[in-house]
């Protein structure tokens, strides 16, 4: 037994890899929340950013600010490894060799399974400020 399930705080959910599976062409299959915001990454060892948005996304403090907004309804966070899920990522526009993609990492904004945005923040309290906006704009 580990030593929060001893103390019975519970560890947050930790932001899950997703795959294609969770996408019918473009739009995200949802349950429970209504927006969600899936981050798009490839390996860590070709891209620092991606490497510091992993670190960013598991703090502590962010997976329980993110484990709160989903527990509130407000928001869901999924992660996709672009090297596993290329058509996934090519559909996007995020990867592939034309000069348009985006590139990594790239944030998508979902509400109601369909892309409404995207996300520029690249830290953790950036994406927490980002949220904090979102519901007092009541888009969230």
């Amino acid at each position: 037994m580990t030593q929060s399930e001893l103390s019975g705080q519970s560890q947050p959910e930790p932001i899950r890899w997703i795959s294609k599976n969770l996408f019918d062409g473009q739009m995200l299959k949802m349950s429970e929340v209504s927006n969600a915001i899936v981050v798009f990454m490839t390996r860590q060892e070709y891209c620092e950013l991606c490497l510091d948005m992993k670190k960013e996304l598991g703090t502590t403090w962010f997976l329980q600010m993110a484990q709160s907004w989903q527990e509130q309804g407000l928001l869901k966070f999924g992660k996709v490894k672009c090297w596993k899920n290329e058509e996934l990522c090519r559909d996007f526009g995020i990867s592939g060799d034309e000069e348009s993609a985006r590139g990594y990492p790239h944030i998508i904004h979902f509400k109601s399974g369909r892309q409404v945005g995207v996300v520029n923040e690249r830290t953790a309290v950036e994406l927490s400020k980002w949220v904090s906006e979102k519901q007092r704009l009541g888009e969230l």
